[in-house]
């Protein structure tokens, strides 16, 4: 039988298989090597330290994790530090449950089988915009501007609003904690990739102030090179951040904070004819916010929030040695958002949280019809933390939400939680929400023609928002201060979602149309479990694992990109007295559906794609008590796929970080 090169990539993805559990144990072997008589300790600091950090975006209130009546995951600042991830895309990848997804519009991320569009990403609770194909690119915010990330998972419209359906990433950036400090790191390595960041900081009397700075580049990588076309853009990118914190009074505090990103990417495509495109998309987003806090009363405050967000997107398609199917395609995406929130305790039992919210979104692109499109959105939403029992534990946390839209009416999105810790070691919690996604302008106004494939999408101003209800049934037990467990049921049942549908035959002289409309059904449902470990001193262990059921029911069949099983390892050690730090990353995923019409029949076939595994690690050293050498490897196990897992090929890089 020929050798096909799927016949080979799929060969190469299974040898990864068979070969990561021992790259693993090894990697285990080496990094607990040096302890191996040394038990861990009674009541590790670092475990102390992850309960009583506060955490916001779970009940949209300060709360200590443990305390958490919502259930809220934190990636923290050490363990982004220890990972060397650049990206918050890179932060997100390993963790339990989620699935970071890579294509032509950048990294998204999908939470309980949900897809990128449904899911809410905050910047320090401020909604991102600039979404391509419904995709936040995660890769365009860097790590070394953050503090933390908090994830939410199951439906939280009922606070958040529209796209809040398989949960929240909330992306909260750092703040000066000293009197004076700066830190800088600079990276190089495979596809000449250069990685330099730094931040300067200063924290006096009664402000704060912190300035970050990152600029990165990288060549285009090609998995197919038998084709002109490149699959990894070659880029280089700018960021800029500022913010400052001021207490201008016992009672009165104020934050501010700018940001600023330039990215630029040059890739080379072709199509089935032979003509060649040199392709460059340059993407800017500023964006800038006020938001002071008042101290009412010992039991109340008041907070008020003022967001301005501008995302600018150019496209750029030149064909080569011809002019015909030369493009230019300019959008700008604005979004103007005031919002109000107070808080209030009444008595010992309730916790009330109250607020409004209006924003105005404009988006300018040719793809629209008109050219332009604007809506209006206004909320007002309520929340109260009941605490009905204190021995044991038991909170109650009701909440509603009532949002109108210019463009498609009202929505009603209420959701309930509960948490109950029947002993010291046992946290159980349930919920069940709505969530819903607004149409954006594209689907409701875009008219795009391509001629030469004979068909064009037109928007349908007349659609309805997608709904979805969740239901989320979960655990975590500590049976030890070195050991703790999570479990967690969902299940999403999703209505009212926006697909195209044929609306007419192409015929001589007239293109197919192409109509979105509220047509398609679709239920996830799975298990999430994670196990956080120290079985020896400085040694951590994070096993995790997902399955996931996720059904087209309108095409009787799995949805799309989907894998049932996901598993995850993080080990990380670190040995004080030889400043070594050791920090590994594993993935597999199952196999994945995708859908294609290959034969022109306009029936699709299924495709799966083989399962595979990635392996990252990274070796520190601490040279002085003010700088480190390290070096990193990505995606060791070099898997990837040309069209379905387009990951960037095996990728050493070393470096230097100092802290003053």
């Amino acid at each position: 039988m020929p050798r096909t090169p799927e016949t080979h990539r799929t060969e190469r993805l299974n040898a990864t298989i068979r070969h990561l559990p021992s790259l693993l144990a090894l990697g285990a072997v080496l990094a607990s090597a040096p302890v191996l008589a040394k038990p861990a300790s009674a009541a590790p600091e670092d475990d102390v330290h992850r309960l009583n950090e506060i955490v916001v975006t779970g009940t949209r209130t300060e709360r200590r994790v443990g305390d958490a009546p919502v259930a809220t995951e934190v990636i923290r600042r050490s363990e982004i530090e220890a990972s060397g991830a650049r990206t918050a895309a890179e932060l997100l990848s390993a963790h339990v449950g989620l699935d970071v997804t890579s294509s032509q519009f950048g990294q998204g991320i999908r939470i309980q089988g949900l897809d990128p569009e449904h899911v809410l990403v905050f910047v320090d609770g401020k909604r991102v915009s600039g979404r391509s194909n419904g995709v936040v690119d995660l890769s365009r915010f860097s790590a070394a501007e953050l503090e933390r990330i908090e994830i939410v998972r199951g439906a939280s419209s009922a606070l958040y609003g529209s796209e809040a359906m398989g949960g929240v990433i909330n992306l909260i950036t750092r703040q000066a904690k000293q009197p004076l400090s700066f830190e800088t790191r600079a990276m190089y390595g495979g596809l000449n990739t250069v990685d330099l960041s730094g931040n300067l900081g200063t924290r006096q009397g009664a402000w704060d102030h912190l300035i970050t700075t990152r600029f990165q580049r990288r060549d285009a990588f090609d998995l197919r090179p038998e084709t002109i076309g490149t699959t990894g853009n070659a880029f280089q990118e700018i960021n800029l951040g500022d913010r400052l914190d001021l207490r201008l009074s016992e009672t009165l505090s104020l934050k501010g904070q700018l940001s600023y990103l330039n990215r630029e990417q040059h890739g080379v495509d072709s199509n089935d004819a032979g003509a060649v495109f040199d392709r460059t998309t340059r993407t800017e987003n500023f964006s800038g916010s006020l938001e002071p806090e008042w101290i009412l009363s010992d039991t109340s405050k008041l907070r008020v929030t003022g967001y301005y967000n501008l995302f600018r997107d150019q496209f750029l398609q030149d064909q080569r040695n011809a002019t015909a199917l030369d493009q230019y395609q300019e959008t700008r995406d604005q979004l103007f958002q005031l919002g109000t929130q107070h808080e209030a305790l009444l008595g010992d039992r309730h916790r009330l949280t109250t607020g409004a919210e209006i924003a105005y979104e404009q988006l300018d692109t040719e793809r629209l019809a008109s050219g332009t499109g604007n809506r209006v959105r206004g909320a007002l939403y309520a929340q109260d933390e009941w605490t009905l029992l204190d021995a044991p534990r038991l909170i109650l946390v009701p909440g509603l939400r009532a949002d109108q839209d210019s463009r498609y009416g009202n929505t009603l999105n209420p959701k309930i939680s509960a948490r109950l810790d029947p002993l010291d070691t046992l946290t159980l919690r349930a919920s069940h929400g709505y969530g819903f996604r607004a149409p954006d302008f594209k689907e409701l106004a875009m008219r795009f023609q391509n001629p030469s494939v004979g068909y064009e999408v037109v928007g349908n101003p007349a659609l309805k928002p997608e709904h979805a209800r969740s239901y989320n049934v979960g655990l975590e037990y500590r049976p030890a201060s070195w050991s703790a467990f999570s479990l967690n049921l969902f299940r999403n049942e999703l209505t009212d979602m926006i697909q195209t549908q044929l609306q007419s035959a192409n015929t001589a002289g007239s293109l197919s149309q192409h109509l979105y409309v509220n047509i398609a059904s679709a239920t996830t449902q799975g298990v999430e479990a994670s196990w956080r470990l120290r079985p020896l001193s400085g040694l951590t262990l994070e096993p995790g694992y997902t399955f996931t059921d996720a059904q087209d029911l309108q095409k009787e069949r799995p949805l799309s990109g989907r894998a049932q099983h996901l598993g995850s390892l993080v080990v990380q050690y670190q040995h004080d007295p030889l400043g070594l730090t050791a920090f590994s990353r594993a993935t597999f995923s199952g196999r994945r559906p995708f859908y294609t019409d290959g034969n022109g029949n306009v029936v699709e076939q299924a495709i799966w794609t083989p399962q595979y595994a990635t392996l990252d690690l990274r070796v520190s050293k601490t040279v002085t008590s003010q700088v480190s050498l390290f070096v990193q490897g990505q995606n060791l196990l070099d898997a990837w796929d040309p069209l379905y897992l387009p990951l960037q090929p095996r990728t050493i890089l070393g470096g230097v970080s100092a802290r003053f």
